[in-house]
């Protein structure tokens, strides 16, 4: 089931470029101005574009979510991690739709190499 979940989400995991959501200075040090997880689910939940993806064991609390893009219908999926939200390789539209989630999240959207996607 793991293989396949990556294989339909992550076809290459190890490899890429990503985009995160945050409110750091610097998205390397989002642990230390966080955004709180409870925030993101909070607003994940209040957009209907999003679902909370479950996690594999049922102790974990869902962090992760998918995103639908609603003009293509298709899916990509957020990661949250460290006080952050993150995305591989993201399209043109995930990048709007990352930007409208900062400005809820009073956040910003920022590159591996922390320029600025305003």
């Amino acid at each position: 089931m793991t293989i396949a979940f990556c294989a339909v989400f992550c076809p290459v995991a190890w490899a890429g470029y990503d985009l995160h959501i945050t409110r750091a200075k610097a998205w390397v040090d989002s642990k230390t101005t966080p955004i709180p997880v409870e925030d993101w689910i909070q607003y994940v939940k209040s957009d209907s574009e999003f679902r909370l993806v479950q996690p594999q064991d049922p102790k974990d609390k869902s962090k992760d979510a998918i995103w639908v893009d609603p003009k293509s219908k298709q899916e990509c999926y957020f990661y949250y991690s460290d006080g952050e939200i993150s995305v591989k390789n993201p399209s043109d539209s995930v990048i709007a739709k990352m930007k409208k989630v900062a400005l809820k999240l009073k956040a910003k959207v920022v590159g591996d190499d922390d320029e600025d996607y305003k």
